[in-house]
Formats: C-alpha cells, sequence, structure tokens
C-alpha cells in the first residue's frame, strides 16, 4: 500500500496539478488500472535496498521532467453583464479595445437578461444598470489553486470555440444564477486576455471572432496590458509568432452567440515533443513499478473496472459533452449550482489562506446538504474548473458494485448483474441504472456521491462475515470514513450508515476485538463534524442542517408539494411507489417473507433493517425520483442477496408446479 502510494505521488508530480486534461485524465485511470492489476511483490525496506535502480529511475524520470522548461501561459479572463462592468475590466485591457466593446454591447439583449432573473437589481432596465458584480478586472478560477499565477490562471494550451470550452468557472456562481432562461447563462458576455511566453515562438495563433494581438520585443511592466497597442485580427488569420519577438499578448471577446470567439494555439516542434516526453515519462514509471515492483495479474478487477471507466465516459458524452472536454454549465436556480459556488468560494478563501472562512462553507447554520460543497473544493483543487474529480470517483460504483455481489453471491451473478447495471438497465426504477448516477452528475447533485460511497464501504466491510479475513486497520478506518462523509454529503442516508456501524461494531465485540471498535467509532465520529460547524459559526444545535421544511406533514412542504391535496399520506404513498411500479411491492413482500420464514445472518439482517429505515425517510420527505435511489438499490441488493441464499423464487415456482 505504502509503495502504491509513492507511485501514485511520482505520477501526480509528473502530471503536474491541476489535472485539467483530458489526456491526463485518461492517465489517471491508467494509473487505478495499474494499481488494480499489480501486486506488490517487494517491502518498503527493499524499495531502498535492494530495488534502489528501480526508485533511482523514477526519481531521475521525474526530476529531469520537472526541470524540462514547459509552456507556462498566463490567462485573465471575466464575464461582465452591464456598463458598470465593462467599466471594472477598462482598468486592464486598452481602451481601444474596452470601446469596441461598448458598441457591441448595444447589441445585446438587455431585456432578457433582466427577464431571466428575480434578483432585486432585475426588476427593471434601470435597476439592472446601477448593478455591480466585478470588484477586480479579471476573475478567481479554481485552476490557479497550486499556481503563482499573475492574473486568472495559468495554462498550457489555448484550445476554445465555446465558452464551456474555455472553462470560466466564475460562471457557476450564485452572481449568474439566471433560473429562468437555461440557455442565456451559455452566451453572457465575457472577454479572455493570454500572454504567451517566448517559448511558444514558431507556433501560430488561429482565430474567429474578435481577436486582438500585440507582438512585443521586451517584457512589459505588470500594469501593461491597459498600454499597449493591439491589432485586430480582423481577416481571421492564423497569426505566427516570429523568433524575434519575447511576448505575444491577445485579447478576445464574445459578446452575443452570432459574434463567438473560438482561438488556438498550434504548438511549435519543442512544445509537441515536451508534451511527448511528459507522457513517455509517465508511462515510463508505470512500467518500473508493474514489473519491478510488483507482479502484475490481468483479474476480473482489471476488465471491470476498464469498462466503468470507458462507460462513464459515453454516458457522459452522451449526457453532456462538456463534462469531459469543458465547463458543465449548471442549471440556474438549480442545487447544483448553488453547492458549485459554496465549492469555488472554499477553494478561494483556502488560495488566500483565510481557513476558517473556508471551513465555514457558506452558511453559518447548514440549510442545503452540507458536504458536496467540501467534495467540490477538492474536486476544483486537484482538477480545476472541471467535473473530472467527480466522473473519477463514480467510476468506482459499477466497480465497487461487482465486487459486492461477487462476494455475496458468485462470479457468475455478479458479471451478469454488472452488464445489466451499465448497458442494459432494466432494472433501473430499483436505482440500478448507471446512467441515472451520471446524470445526477451532470447536476452537480450529491446523490451519487454519498451512494458511491457506501457502496465502496459496503463491498469491503462485507469481508467480516468470513472469519479467515482479517481486517487491517487502515481498512476499517477507510471504509467508516466513506460512511461517514456520505453521511455529511446527503443526511439522509444517516440510517444505513448507523446500521452497518453497528452491526460491525457488534461483529467485534463478540470476536473481542475491542481495538478495531475504537478504529470503527473514531471514522465514524466525523459525521459529527456538521453539528461543530453549526455550533461554532451559528450557535446552533442542529446535527446536520435546520432544512425542517423539507419534511413531510409540515404544512409548508404540503404546500410545496401537494397543493390543494388534503391526504398528505395518501399522496406520499403514491410518489413513493406509483402503481406501474407494483413489482417493487412484490419485490418487498418476497424480502419480508424470507426474513420471517428463514434464518439470515447478521449482514442480511443489517441489510434489511436499513431498507426498512431508508424507505420510512422517504416516507417522511422527499419519497420519488433521486431521493428513492439508495433505498430501492438497497433492496435490490437485499433482494439478489435472499434469493441467492435462500433460492426463493425457485422455491416458490416449484410449489406452485405442484399444485
Amino acid at each position: 500500500m505504502t509503495i502504491k502510494f509513492i507511485v501514485t505521488i511520482f505520477i501526480l508530480i509528473n502530471l503536474k496539478l491541476p489535472i485539467i486534461n483530458l489526456i491526463d485524465i485518461g492517465f489517471i485511470s491508467l494509473l487505478i488500472l495499474f494499481l488494480i492489476i499489480t501486486k506488490i511483490n517487494c517491502s518498503i525496506k527493499e524499495l531502498f535496498f535492494i530495488k534502489k535502480l528501480s526508485l533511482f529511475t523514477i526519481l531521475l524520470i521525474t526530476i529531469i521532467n520537472i526541470f524540462i522548461p514547459k509552456l507556462s501561459i498566463e490567462e485573465a479572463h471575466s464575464i461582465f453583464l452591464n456598463n458598470n462592468d465593462i467599466n471594472v475590466i477598462g482598468k486592464f485591457l486598452p481602451k481601444k479595445i474596452i470601446k469596441e466593446i461598448h458598441k457591441n454591447y448595444d447589441n445585446f439583449d438587455v431585456e432578457r437578461m433582466v427577464k431571466s432573473h428575480d434578483g432585486e437589481y432585475f426588476q427593471s432596465v434601470e435597476k439592472f444598470n446601477k448593478l455591480k458584480t466585478l470588484n477586480t478586472p479579471f476573475a478567481f478560477s479554481s485552476d490557479s489553486f497550486f499556481q503563482n499565477q499573475k492574473y486568472s490562471r495559468q495554462v498550457e494550451k489555448i484550445n476554445f470555440s465555446s465558452r464551456e470550452n474555455l472553462r470560466i468557472g466564475q460562471l457557476n456562481t450564485l452572481y449568474y444564477n439566471f433560473a429562468f432562461d437555461k440557455k442565456f447563462r451559455r452566451i453572457l458576455p465575457y472577454y479572455v486576455a493570454f500572454e504567451i511566453p517566448s517559448l511558444a515562438r514558431g507556433s501560430f495563433i488561429c482565430s474567429k471572432g474578435n481577436l486582438f494581438y500585440h507582438f512585443s520585443k521586451k517584457n512589459e511592466p505588470e500594469d501593461f496590458f491597459a498600454h499597449l497597442d493591439f491589432t485586430k485580427n480582423t481577416d481571421n488569420n492564423c497569426i505566427e509568432y516570429k523568433k524575434e519577438f519575447q511576448k505575444l499578448y491577445i485579447i478576445g471577446y464574445s459578446i452575443n452567440e452570432e459574434d463567438n470567439l473560438s482561438v488556438k494555439l498550434k504548438k511549435n516542434n519543442y512544445l509537441i515533443i515536451t508534451e511527448f516526453i511528459k507522457y513517455i515519462s509517465i508511462i515510463t514509471i508505470l512500467l518500473i513499478f508493474s514489473f519491478s515492483l510488483g507482479k502484475v495479474k490481468l483479474t476480473d478487477n482489471f476488465y471491470i473496472y476498464s469498462i466503468s471507466v470507458f462507460s462513464t465516459a459515453i454516458l457522459a458524452l452522451i449526457r453532456d459533452s462538456n463534462l469531459l472536454t469543458g465547463l458543465r454549465y449548471f442549471r440556474g436556480g438549480a442545487d447544483g449550482l448553488l453547492h458549485y459556488s459554496f465549492g469555488q468560494d472554499i477553494i478561494r478563501y483556502l488560495s488566500k489562506g483565510e481557513y476558517f472562512s473556508a471551513l465555514r462553507g457558506g452558511e453559518d447554520v447548514f440549510y442545503f446538504m452540507p458536504g458536496l460543497r467540501y467534495f467540490s473544493s477538492m474536486n476544483n483543487g486537484f482538477f480545476g474548473d472541471t467535473s473530472f474529480g467527480y466522473l473519477i470517483l463514480v467510476t468506482f460504483l459499477p466497480f465497487a458494485i461487482f465486487i459486492l455481489f461477487r462476494k455475496l453471491t458468485n462470479r457468475k451473478i455478479s458479471y451478469f448483474l454488472f452488464i445489466s447495471f451499465i448497458f442494459f438497465p432494466i432494472f433501473e426504477n430499483m436505482g440500478f441504472g448507471y446512467f441515472n448516477y451520471i446524470w445526477q452528475i451532470a447536476r452537480n447533485h450529491a446523490e451519487t456521491l454519498s451512494i458511491t460511497l457506501i457502496i465502496i464501504a459496503l463491498s469491503l466491510i462485507i469481508d467480516i462475515e468470513d472469519k479467515k479475513i482479517n481486517l487491517k486497520y487502515i481498512k476499517i478506518f477507510f471504509s467508516f470514513f466513506l460512511f461517514s462523509f456520505a453521511v455529511l454529503a446527503r443526511p439522509n442516508f444517516l440510517p444505513t450508515a448507523t446500521i452497518f456501524t453497528l452491526y460491525v461494531v457488534l461483529k467485534f465485540y463478540f470476536r473481542g476485538n475491542y481495538f478495531s471498535i475504537v478504529i470503527v467509532l473514531l471514522a465514524f465520529s466525523f459525521i459529527f463534524l456538521c453539528f461543530a460547524h453549526n455550533i461554532y459559526f451559528g450557535n446552533n444545535y442542529s446535527l446536520f442542517t435546520n432544512a425542517n421544511v423539507h419534511f413531510a406533514f409540515t404544512d409548508i412542504y404540503s404546500n410545496l408539494n401537494f397543493k390543494d391535496e388534503t391526504n398528505v399520506v395518501f399522496e406520499q404513498f403514491k410518489k413513493w411507489n406509483p402503481l406501474y411500479k407494483i413489482h417493487r411491492l412484490f419485490i418487498l413482500l418476497i424480502i419480508f417473507y424470507c426474513i420471517i420464514c428463514y434464518k439470515q445472518n447478521l449482514f442480511t439482517y443489517a441489510l434489511f433493517l436499513s431498507v426498512i429505515l431508508q424507505h420510512s425517510v422517504l416516507l417522511l420527505t422527499h419519497p420519488s425520483s433521486r431521493y428513492a435511489y439508495l433505498a430501492w438499490l438497497l433492496t435490490f441488493v437485499l433482494f439478489i442477496k435472499i434469493e441467492f441464499s435462500n433460492k426463493i423464487l425457485q422455491k416458490l415456482f416449484f410449489k406452485l408446479i405442484k399444485k
């Protein structure tokens, strides 16, 4: 485990954070595959004393890769909504370009903007003109967390043809929460500026739209942009970065959908070669790791995880290609945008060293789901303004489902269920359809995060049923940390996490393994972080959130969800299981019958109790859609476990035949 961790660190150093390139994400997936298929056959001592040549080679490759000069382009960007914002960016951009922006802004549909928002400044055009959203001429970017940037961020390439490709994360913040016009958020006015160093000389800049450029034979002062004489690329020709210049400065903007800006940097041979060396270095390290420090074995896990990665990419492309190729713009007025905005605030506070503001997470007392904002900030730190972190995490969901069913049933059944989950979602209304979980990532909801963590944890702790397997302390701690974070991201899942915590505690208690109990409780105690947050920042004693409006049988909930309906109980049941899904009730009846009539192991009883409690939560809150995924998924897992253990369907079938 320690050697795998060391190799992972070396790979991340070679890739360089943040990891925002799709090719780099491919190498992260390749790294995970190598970690899965490689069994380490040397210890840490052997690594330093016997396998010294392997370690030295990895270290040398990394050092060479680090010190090879690489392209680092300074980028500034920002959205602007009205003339007040244009005046702010006017402190940074040349007057000549600002004059053109003002002129083109006259064609912008301000009326549409006003109608798309319900905020105080959007009640009329007059009020909107007084709005001021910008304090600085360039926006913060999550890409910059590990950088020492001048402006918004540093980039290694320029290649975009839309706002999504450019990845302006600023748009996924509450300032731009245009709830009544989904498409309008994708065409908001913006500018982008690049400072390209001499390393790119011999490259070409190709563009369409409003692009301006300036070549300089010297390094300009810090406040240079506003004082330089830019030339407009009126013919949209490719511009050659000639060798006699020290810097190339580029400014572009887009105000309307019709004047879309696209820019591409066609790199010189040196930059192409250095990029090639980077990837060859990573492949070399992986090969040394697998064949010198370990032993490669292509098991089921290799094929299952490979298919999981492939299906994740395909489903993401189907849902929204920007999940892979750019920045997914979350729908205005929805929870996903809110949590992403909180996450951006957290990473911005961390970058400034304001740690208490970061821990506050945007609320003194949590109302919205607490954990997702912190997960979003971690994703933004390591993967910039992308959804890559969430997508990498979800690749473990089908993988963990396969592992879980293989331990509950056998290899053949687990393969069949895995294929069904990914490719033939016939049990989709039981929460057993992978596409639904990708769809929730596209909305930046917490369900996929929490359910993935819970299924991974279940696939790990189920080993406790086998007395021959001794769970390592790190595995125990990791499993229950996953349970606790799943609850932080989605407090509705507290029953499941609590039941399985008690189940494992009982198992260790009967075996006399008291130290393992301490580790379980220590890891699970992270669920009290929300409680500590609410006390510290808000002097409030809510365990998780104060969102009582989401509990049924309150007046506000009834008015929001049932309008004039008086029978709240009937409405809850109707939403929980509509008549056309009556087969789900039959499955529940079979489960009850089997639990009553056949003796089960403790894991099955724990799973049964968690199913009952999760369905009870649904009947007390929101009983359908994404809120119901975990309850029905656990129901399906329990049904398969019972059927495999007791062959209940076969027995019922033979009874009917005899009659």
